[in-house]
C-alpha cells in the first residue's frame, strides 16, 4: 500500500521530459521545484545517499507543513534516517507523523520504522508492541511479511522469559500467539522444564490458530520430549565395503576425532545428561546421504549432523536437512555457496571465495600492497579463488593488472607467463589507430571507459597509441579482453633475462599441489620479481622442499595449522596416543575441532534443533586446535592461518580473516 503509493508518484516523475533541473524549475515555478527536490531525495535514496535522503525530504516536510508532500517526505525522512544510522532522527520524523496525520496513509510505516528503532535500542519489548499495532491495525499493509518476521526475531532470541509469559497470556494478532508461545516452550526447555514446555506445545495442537505450524509444533515436541536422550548424527563416506578405500581411511580419521571429543565430553557429564552418537556411512552417494537425513531428521534426540566429508554429497545432503530444518555441518566441504542455500548449513571449512578474499584482504591490509597480477589455474577451485582474490583486493583499492588462467593439466605456461609481463610491462605495446576505427571497436573501446578521443581527434600526428594510455594501468589485459589487434608489443616484456618489477604481488591459486612441480621453476625463469601469494594447495611439504630453490619466501593461507609447543595441542595429541596407540592426523583434527564446536552449544543448555543452529550463527569465534572457525553471520568459516616457507621451514605468521561478503 504505502510503497505503491510512493511508487506511483516516482513512476509519474520519471515520465518528465529530459530537461535539466534548473531549466523544470525555471519553467514550472516552486510547486514543480517542490516535486524536483522530492525525486532529488528519491534518487539519492535509491543510490544509498541517505544522510543526503534525510536532509533533503526533512527540509520537504519542515517547509511544507500541510502540503501535498508532508506525509510522504516525513515518513521517507524516517526511513532515510535510519537506514543513516541515525536512529533518534528517524524515531523524531516517524513520531512527527503519527502525531500530526493520525489518519495518514503512512502510518504503518511510521510504526514499523519506530519499532525498528526500539530493536535497535535494544527496547525489544517496546518493539514487540509496535510490531503487534502493526499488525492488528493495518492487516493490508505491505509491512505486515516484515513486522511478523521481526516479532518472531525478537521472541525467539531476545526477550527473557517473564516477557515471553507474558505475551502467552495476552490477545495477539492472529499467528503470534503461535510464534510467541513456542518460543516460550523452548525458554522452558532450555530451563530443564520439559513437562512445562511439553504442555505448552500439546496446548498449541489443539488451536486452530496454530494449524499452519503443526508439522514444527510436533518435530519441536518430538526434541524436547525425548527428555535427556540427546545426541549427534555423522554422516561419512566410511566405505565399509571397501576396507582399503583412501576416501574410508579419511573418513574414519575423521570419526576419530569425532568419538574422542565425545569421549571427553561423556566422561565429565552425569549418566543422564551424557550424548550418544548415531553413526552412518554414506559412500560417496548423494541419495543415501539425503535419505539418511530424512531418517536422522525422524529422530527427535538428534539435534544436528555432522558431514558429510565432500562438497558434493554435502550440497545433496544440506539441502534436504535445512528443509527439515536440521542443522547439519561439515568439517571439510569447501565449495562456494553451499551454506547459502538455508540457515541450518554450515562450513567449518572457508570456501573457495572465502579463500581469495581472505589472501587479498591480507596483502592489502596487513602487507600494504596495491598491484597484483594473478595466475591461476582453470578449474573450479583456481577460478573462485582468482576471481574472489580479484574482486576483493579492487574493492580494497588496490590494482589488479592482469588475471591468467593455465590448463590445470597444463605444464607448458610460457605463454601464460608472458601475458603477466606484457600487462606489466605495456607502456609500449601499442595498437594502431587505423585498425581500431574499422567496425565496433570504437563502442567496444568507449563502453569500457577507454578515451577515444585519443583516437579520433590525436593531433600528435602518431600512427599510434599505447595501450597504457587508452586505459591506464590496466590497459593490456583490458585489450586483450576486447582483442583488440596489438602491432607492436612491449618488446622488453618478452626478455626473461630483464626483471619486472612493478608488482607488489602474484597470486597463484592452485587447483591441485602437483601443478606446483612446474609452476615454481617457470616462475624463476620468467624473472617476476613480487611476494608470491598462494593458496591452501601450497601447503605440501614434499613440494616446498623440492622446490625450495625457486619459491623460498612464499606465502600461502591455510585452514590448517598446529603448533606443536601449543600446551592443549601437545595434550591432546599425547592422551590420544595413549587411548588410541595412534597419532591424531589432521582429519582427526577436524572431526575433533567440529564435534566440540557442537558440545560447546549443548553446554550452554542450548537444547532445540532451532536453537542450536541460532547459536551457531551468532558465536563470534570458536578456538579449535587445527585452526579457529568465525562464521561472522555466514555460516562459512572465514579463518585462515597465514604461512611462509623459507630456509626448507613452513611458519606461521599470522591469521586473516575474510570479514562480510
Amino acid at each position: 500500500m504505502a510503497c505503491v503509493r510512493l511508487m506511483t508518484v516516482i513512476a509519474a516523475l520519471t515520465c518528465l521530459p529530459g530537461l535539466s533541473l534548473h531549466t523544470l524549475v525555471a519553467r514550472q515555478g516552486n510547486t514543480h521545484g517542490s516535486e524536483l527536490q522530492f525525486q532529488a531525495g528519491l534518487d539519492a535514496f535509491r543510490s544509498g545517499r541517505y544522510s543526503d535522503a534525510a536532509l533533503i525530504f526533512g527540509e520537504i516536510a519542515d517547509g511544507d507543513v500541510r502540503g501535498p508532500r508532508s506525509t510522504g517526505a516525513l515518513i521517507m525522512a524516517a526511513k532515510a534516517a535510519y537506514r543513516a544510522g541515525d536512529i533518534v532522527a528517524a524515531s523524531t520524523r516517524a513520531t512527527d507523523l503519527l502525531d500530526r496525520f493520525p489518519s495518514s496513509t503512512y502510518c504503518d510505516d511510521a510504526l514499523y520504522v519506530l519499532a525498528l528503532c526500539e530493536f535497535r535500542r535494544g527496547h525489544y519489548d517496546i518493539a514487540v508492541s509496535r510490531l503487534t499495532g502493526v499488525i492488528s491495525d493495518y492487516p493490508g499493509s505491505p509491512t505486515v511479511d516484515s513486522s511478523r518476521k521481526l516479532f518472531s526475531e525478537i521472541v525467539s532470541s531476545r526477550l527473557p522469559l517473564s516477557e515471553l509469559k507474558r505475551l502467552a497470556r495476552v490477545r495477539l494478532p492472529s499467528g503470534l500467539h503461535t510464534i510467541a508461545s513456542v518460543s516460550l516452550a523452548r525458554a522452558l526447555s532450555r530451563r530443564d522444564e520439559d513437562s512445562l514446555a511439553v504442555a505448552i506445545l500439546d496446548g498449541l495442537l489443539s488451536d486452530p490458530d496454530a494449524a499452519r505450524s503443526r508439522t514444527d509444533i510436533l518435530a519441536l515436541r518430538d526434541e524436547i520430549a525425548s527428555g535427556e536422550k540427546i545426541g549427534v548424527g555423522v554422516l561419512l563416506p566410511l566405505m565399509r565395503d571397501q576396507p582399503r578405500s583412501e576416501v574410508g581411511r579419511l573418513a574414519s580419521e575423521l570419526l576419530d576425532g569425532i568419538r574422542y571429543a565425545l569421549e571427553q565430553y561423556n566422561s565429565g557429564a552425569r549418566p543422564e545428561k551424557q550424548l550418544r552418537l548415531e553413526v552412518r556411512d554414506s559412500g560417496r552417494d548423494t541419495a543415501i546421504a539425503s535419505e539418511v537425513i530424512r531418517s536422522m531428521a525422524g529422530m527427535g534426540w538428534i539435534r544436528a549432523v555432522v558431514g558429510p566429508l565432500f562438497s558434493d554429497v554435502f550440497s545433496a545432503a544440506s539441502a534436504r536437512a535445512n528443509s527439515l530444518r536440521l542443522p547439519i555441518i561439515s568439517p571439510t566441504a569447501t565449495a562456494d555457496h553451499l551454506a547459502e542455500n538455508g540457515p541450518y548449513i554450515f562450513q567449518a571449512n572457508p570456501d573457495y571465495s572465502t579463500r581469495g578474499r581472505a589472501a587479498a584482504r591480507y596483502a592489502v591490509e596487513h602487507l600494504r600492497m596495491s598491484s597484483f597480477a594473478i595466475l591461476g589455474s582453470d578449474d573450479p577451485v583456481g577460478r573462485a579463488h582468482a576471481e574472489a582474490f580479484r574482486q576483493e583486493a579492487e574493492r580494497l583499492g588496490a590494482t589488479v593488472y592482469s588475471t591468467v588462467l593455465f590448463p590445470a593439466a597444463a605444464e607448458d605456461l610460457r605463454e601464460q607467463f608472458l601475458k603477466i609481463r606484457r600487462a606489466i610491462m605495456a607502456e609500449s605495446t601499442l595498437v594502431r589507430k587505423a585498425d581500431i576505427l574499422e567496425g565496433s571497436f570504437l563502442q567496444e573501446i568507449a563502453f569500457a571507459g577507454g578515451d577515444t578521443n585519443m583516437i579520433l581527434e590525436d593531433s600528435s600526428g602518431s600512427e599510434y597509441v599505447s595501450v597504457t594510455r587508452l586505459f591506464g594501468p590496466t590497459g593490456y589485459s583490458v585489450a586483450e579482453s576486447l582483442r583488440l589487434p596489438i602491432s607492436i608489443y612491449d618488446t622488453t616484456a618478452d626478455e626473461t633475462d630483464v626483471p619486472l618489477m612493478a608488482l607488489d604481488g602474484i597470486y597463484i591459486p592452485l587447483g591441485d599441489p602437483g601443478q606446483l612441480d612446474y609452476i615454481a621453476p617457470q616462475f624463476k625463469y620468467f624473472n617476476i620479481r613480487a611476494q608470491v601469494i598462494g593458496n591452501n594447495e601450497w601447503y605440501d611439504p614434499d613440494r616446498l622442499r623440492d622446490n625450495r630453490s625457486y619459491i623460498s619466501g612464499c606465502l600461502f593461507l591455510s585452514d590448517f595449522f598446529t603448533d606443536e609447543s601449543d600446551s592443549a595441542t601437545r595434550a591432546m595429541t599425547e592422551d590420544f596416543r595413549r587411548s588410541r596407540g595412534t597419532t591424531p592426523t589432521k582429519f582427526t583434527l577436524y572431526g575433533f575441532d567440529t564435534m566440540n564446536l557442537l558440545l560447546e552449544q549443548i553446554m550452554e543448555r542450548i537444547r532445540t534443533r532451532n536453537d542450536l543452529a541460532s547459536a551457531l550463527a551468532r558465536i563470534p569465534v570458536f578456538r579449535g586446535l587445527h585452526g579457529d572457525i568465525v562464521f561472522g553471520g555466514s555460516r562459512v568459516n572465514g579463518y585462515l592461518h597465514v604461512l611462509q616457507y623459507s630456509d626448507g621451514v613452513t611458519r606461521r605468521l599470522g591469521s586473516v580473516q575474510a570479514g562480510p561478503r
